[in-house]
């Protein structure tokens, strides 16, 4: 049974760029890209080379096959080891939309409601 609450989409030639929130390497760089597998109003799953805790925060920067990069916060949901190579799916569920410091941008959201098969986002962003 699958128990998301939004539709997930894929988009081809998507990648993620990420990097742990208040970690004591404040200043430490971007992952190397690897592949989104999907996205929906919610969170975005995608391959990590390395295992992330539940809960943990986390900054991705989002490069679409357009050009356009988006940057969003989230937390991590589930972490799945691939064919135990080393490899991990992981899948983070995004902070809320908003004018705070803590959300993600509303110019972000805008953003994400403009891409075919999200454009039904009717999130709060008072949330």
């Amino acid at each position: 049974m699958d128990r998301r609450l939004f539709t997930r989409i894929e988009i081809p030639g998507t990648t993620i760029k990420y990097k742990r929130i208040g970690s004591k390497m404040f200043f430490s760089n971007l992952s190397k890209p690897s592949d989104m597998h999907n996205l929906s109003k919610s969170g975005l799953a995608f391959d990590v080379d390395q295992a992330l805790g539940y809960g943990e925060k986390i900054h991705v920067k989002v490069r679409f096959p357009d050009g356009k990069n988006l940057n969003l916060k989230g937390q991590i949901r589930w972490n799945n080891p691939i064919n135990g190579g080393g490899v991990y799916k992981v899948g983070i569920q995004f902070f809320p939309f908003g004018k705070s410091r803590n959300y993600n941008s509303l110019n972000t959201l805008d953003y994400l409601r403009s891409i075919d098969g999200l454009n039904v986002l009717n999130m709060n962003p008072d949330m």
